[in-house]
């Protein structure tokens, strides 16, 4: 049974259990863009809860989908199953990404900073306040990365000092892992 250019499988449950994901992440992304939930303090674990709370009405409408078609079965979990991985890789891997390159992208805000400087082209004093300017703005982004850290349960505040939490200790040995098989460094 043919269903149009966007048929990837023959049933039509199957078809919206798949297409069903896409369409429940662009009502997440109207969301996150009319309410500007993007930007502030600890916007990461603020979307990906949001993000959560989208995936179960997107869970819900599969089941009552399948159910109405008669299809309430386990054939259907591989279209779910790829529903489920396009709605949280279109969040993950996109929209987290465009995210954190805008607003916490050393470059781009290097080159915002230079844009606003003016063609004027001010030399070396103003580049030099400019890169001051720059140690700043690293340290508000150090800032709000605890936070996220400690809101997500990966380190905990101790007086005046930062514990990792398991989680955290287990994260950190990844990542070490990561830099040591790519041979690379830590900023």
């Amino acid at each position: 049974m043919n269903m149009g250019p966007f048929s990837l499988y023959s049933d039509p449950a199957e078809n919206a259990l798949l297409w069903g994901a896409p369409v429940f992440f662009c009502a997440f992304l109207l969301f996150v863009l009319a309410g500007r939930l993007a930007s502030g303090e600890n916007c990461t674990a603020r979307l990906n809860r949001t993000n959560f709370l989208f995936f179960i009405p997107y869970a819900l409408a599969s089941l009552v989908f399948s159910a109405a078609a008669g299809r309430l079965d386990l054939s259907l979990l591989p279209a779910f199953a790829a529903g489920c991985f396009v709605y949280f890789s279109l969040h993950y891997i996109y929209l987290m990404a465009f995210i954190g390159l805008a607003k916490k992208s050393f470059s781009v805000n290097i080159l915002a900073d230079i844009r606003a400087l003016g063609a004027g082209g001010r030399g070396a004093p103003a580049l030099a306040a400019l890169l001051a300017y720059e140690n700043e703005k690293t340290a508000y982004i150090r800032a709000g990365r605890l936070s996220q850290m400690t809101e997500l349960g990966m380190a905990v505040r101790s007086g005046p000092e930062y514990l990792l939490t398991p989680r955290g200790r287990f994260l950190n040995r990844l990542g070490n892992t990561i830099l040591r098989i790519w041979n690379l460094r830590r900023l």
